[in-house]
């Protein structure tokens, strides 16, 4: 995974990378599953909320 040439850095941006683009992707099938704008973006805050509330428990245990 990690080589004499590469840090955590790059490591660590490939995982957000990897993270923003499931996120990209988890948004454009909910737009094509929900068709009402308002609706979308509650479910969408909803998501945003639950996944913050799971890293505040992970990181503050």
């Amino acid at each position: 995974m990690l080589n004499r040439f590469e840090g955590w850095g790059i490591f660590g941006m490939k995982i957000l990378i990897g993270i923003g683009l499931f996120g990209l992707l988890l948004d454009l099938v909910l737009k094509l599953i929900i068709k009402n704008k308002k609706t979308l973006n509650i479910i969408e805050e909803i998501i945003v909320w639950s996944y913050l509330l799971l890293l505040a428990i992970f990181f503050y245990q």
